[in-house]
């Protein structure tokens, strides 16, 4: 068992050799042997582990914190890649679009909405003849001191519009 338990074991066992006054006397309690109460403290060497043990869980919960708002950032930083991406597609799958207009667009998309949530941003549009696929990449401003760990990369892709006439008498 642990000292703490034995010291709390001898005060409660101390307490109960003293007896309350019988009615009718006026003079206080009566010690029963007159051994001192101990003190409530443990070994010596264990003197301030409270206090060490109290710094190491206030340190892990900051780190929990700080890790759960770096990841939110982190988040954030996505959701706006991706938005840009979904807005650069949109513009270059168009039947007159280019790559050009859509990484214009996506840029445009980033400077409205990132706000300094994206760090390093890139566009890049790739329009074949069938699809176009746009990337977007980047790095989340960083709560936690490691750099380059919070990478961001959102991607779109989709079809290339084109005018399909329709069939003779159809």
């Amino acid at each position: 068992m642990s000292t703490a338990f034995h010291d709390l074991l001898r005060v409660r066992t101390a307490q109960r050799r003293f007896r309350a006054p019988a009615r009718g006397h006026r003079q206080g309690a009566i010690a029963i042997d007159s051994e001192p109460l101990p003190l409530l403290r443990g070994p010596v060497w264990n003197r301030g582990a409270g206090v060490a043990e109290s710094v190491i869980a206030v340190f892990a919960v900051f780190l929990l914190l700080w890790f759960g708002i770096q990841l939110g950032i982190w988040a954030h930083a996505h959701h706006v890649a991706a938005a840009a991406a979904q807005t650069a597609l949109a513009t270059a799958r168009t039947e007159d679009g280019s790559a050009s207009s859509g990484a214009a667009t996506g840029a445009a998309s980033l400077g409205i909405n990132a706000g300094g949530s994206l760090e390093d941003a890139s566009i890049t549009v790739d329009r074949g003849a069938e699809t176009v696929t746009v990337t977007v990449t980047g790095h989340a401003p960083g709560v936690i001191p490691v750099p380059n760990w919070w990478g961001v990369t959102a991607s779109a892709t989709g079809p290339v519009e084109r005018f399909v006439p329709t069939g003779e008498g159809g």
